[in-house]
C-alpha cells in the first residue's frame, strides 16, 4: 500500500482497519528469501524507486 507522508494518523488507522478486515478467499504459499523496503518517488516520467533496507531471510522449511 502506498501511504502519503504527511498522512494524519486516523488515514493510517483507517487503512491498517480496513487491510486487517479483508478475507482472501484463495490461499497460496510461495517461498520469500528477502524482504525489503523500497521507497517510490512518483514523477510524471515514472517512479522512481529507492531500496531503503534488504533483509536476507534464513531457517527452517516452514509454510
Amino acid at each position: 500500500a502506498r501511504i502519503r507522508r504527511r498522512a494524519a494518523r486516523w488515514e493510517v488507522e483507517a487503512l491498517v482497519d480496513s487491510v486487517a478486515k479483508y478475507e482472501v478467499a484463495e490461499r497460496a504459499c510461495m517461498r520469500v528469501s528477502e524482504v525489503s523496503v523500497v521507497r517510490s518517488d512518483l514523477r510524471p516520467e515514472g517512479p522512481i524507486y529507492t531500496q531503503l533496507f534488504q533483509a536476507s531471510l534464513t531457517g527452517g522449511e516452514g509454510h
